[in-house]
């Protein structure tokens, strides 16, 4: 995420970040169903009170003790992705590795984060996630709070690649982040909002909320030595480009370090404008494969993997194949017959846990697509309905590693063509295509 601050007034922590999908393995160590207080639907906990019923189930995991180094809270108005701006490191492989680690709702896996419909000024926040850290085996444990329900992770350890990713590196460094506990983001979001927050708000809704401190798998969080709270659009469907910021910072005793309007780059922007000109992005594809999945009787599947490219551009000679920002909503597919002429889209008429696509046949006679992560996990589905235009779920990320997998009848095998892969707007610019 690249920022233009307009006032100085926020010491600003660049943490280099990646994006993970759906996964497999990532076994729970612990699972509480404790019922969510009456007071948290649509809302969630504050801070404090989330990291209550989280400690006192990372307290009891073998491994420890563990230290707090991290965390994130999110309160979005609309649907959101936290991972669209990017992970640190390197997008397509934090997102594959720690993606397919945390098989729940994490950061990574974050496309069913819930909507928050409580007030901002509130500090609660119905999804934080928790990392900790345990010094003598180098163990990184995630921990999440999902409106009062909480869910940790089996450690992970130096070999194990999400490792990295997940902070493990720099751990040691951010607990001194955290000790002591910044005050509890009840307090945070009541100055914040007085020092100009609510201002933006009512001028930019719907928004997302983010509360941090210590270290982020994102790309960029801003706060000052007692954590922070940034207001931005950025995640959001239908956000893209270069869009306003409020940032606000504190200090270990609580009080208002600094505030500042920041203008954030929620896709790559090449030129700040007038006019601003976004980076291209490109799909990739690798050739045609033959498909190893089934097919339904009398349908055929072709998987064709991709990389999400920046290509050369102006003066950028080389192409950067860890392209960051792209989510499923920003583009649309289409399939064209040897002559070119558009051949019509139908929809998987199953759900994700289907065994495999043997057992998804099309709702209709017409062309579907699977989008499965690196480990071949189901994340979206393309059409949404019979010749329609948009994905299943509009907020999932497309990163390099990915596959598509396309299913279409039999019977179109010799007069089937070109997928093509286009944008929605003018920002952020897709292009891709491949013969099937």
């Amino acid at each position: 995420m690249n920022e233009q601050p307009t006032s100085p007034s926020l010491r600003s922590l660049v943490v280099v970040a990646l994006v993970v999908s759906a996964g497999v393995g990532g076994v729970l160590a612990w699972y509480t169903t404790h019922p969510p207080p009456t007071s948290y639907p649509g809302d969630g906990p504050s801070l404090y009170l989330a990291l209550q019923e989280v400690d006192r189930v990372v307290q009891n995991t073998t491994g420890g003790p563990w230290q707090l180094f991290s965390y994130d809270g999110f309160a979005a108005q609309t649907s959101f992705y936290p991972g669209a701006v990017g992970f640190a490191g390197a997008t397509n492989l934090s997102y594959r590795y720690c993606g397919a680690q945390f098989n729940g709702l994490t950061i990574w896996n974050g496309s069913d984060m819930p909507i928050f419909t409580g007030s901002v000024a509130s500090g609660t926040a119905p999804f934080w996630q928790f990392e900790f850290y345990a010094n003598a085996s180098q163990g990184v444990l995630v921990a999440t709070d999902t409106l009062g329900v909480v869910r940790a992770y089996s450690p992970i350890y130096p070999s194990n690649p999400c490792w990295q990713y997940a902070g493990g590196p720099s751990a040691s460094f951010y607990e001194t982040w955290l000790e002591p506990l910044p005050t509890d983001s009840s307090a945070q979001a009541r100055l914040a909002y007085g020092v100009g927050a609510g201002q933006f708000v009512a001028e930019n809704s719907p928004i997302v909320e983010e509360f941090a401190d210590g270290f982020s798998p994102l790309s960029e969080t801003n706060h000052g030595p007692g954590g922070g709270i940034e207001y931005s659009q950025c995640g959001l469907v239908g956000a893209a480009g270069q869009l306003p910021a409020f940032d606000v910072g504190f200090l270990s005793d609580g009080t208002v370090q600094g505030y500042a309007s920041m203008s954030l780059s929620c896709t790559a922007i090449k030129q700040l404008g007038p006019p601003t000109t976004g980076w291209p992005y490109r799909i990739g594809f690798q050739p045609n494969t033959s498909s190893i999945l089934p097919a339904p009787v009398g349908w055929n599947t072709s998987t064709l993997p991709f990389q999400v490219e920046f290509p050369p551009n102006g003066s950028v000679t080389s192409t950067d194949y860890d392209a960051w920002g792209l989510t499923s909503w920003m583009t649309r597919l289409a399939l064209t017959n040897g002559s070119g002429g558009s051949l019509p889209t139908s929809y998987p008429s199953c759900q994700s846990w289907v065994p495999s696509t043997a057992n998804c046949s099309a709702g209709s006679s017409g062309w579907y697509a699977l989008l499965l992560s690196a480990y071949g996990m189901w994340l979206d589905s393309y059409p949404s309905r019979a010749n329609g235009s948009a994905w299943a779920i509009p907020n999932v990320p497309l990163v390099s590693g990915e596959e598509l997998v396309l299913v279409y009848p039999a019977a179109w095998d010799a007069s089937i063509g070109t997928l093509t892969v286009t944008g929605v707007a003018s920002i952020p610019t897709v292009s891709g295509s491949v013969p099937v």
